[in-house]
């Protein structure tokens, strides 16, 4: 049995299962970027945290969720806690 080379998620750098689909990513890193890309325009027409927010750093969030592989919504709530610890200095993990 001949082993074809399947290309590379850009993402994570697992092995994509085909290459019948446009895009580069797996099917998790491309769901999570879906799901990152639609949560932002929620965002901006809801009137919800996004809209405060300029388009430079809509971007760099986007950006950093997708590096990080993780949900957009746990990467602010991980800013917002890093911001607490910072206020708190420190105290909030001995309670």
């Amino acid at each position: 049995m001949i082993r074809r080379h399947l290309p590379k998620c850009t993402s994570c750098a697992t092995e994509l299962k085909s290459t019948r689909g446009k895009s580069s990513l797996c099917q998790p890193c491309s769901a999570r970027k879906l799901m990152n890309n639609k949560w932002s325009e929620f965002g901006d027409t809801a009137r919800g945290a996004m809209h405060f927010l300029d388009e430079d750093t809509k971007t760099w969030l986007l950006e950093q969720a997708n590096e990080n592989k993780v949900r957009l919504s746990v990467l602010v709530a991980s800013i917002i806690k890093d911001a607490y610890m910072d206020e708190k200095g420190g105290e909030a993990l001995l309670t």
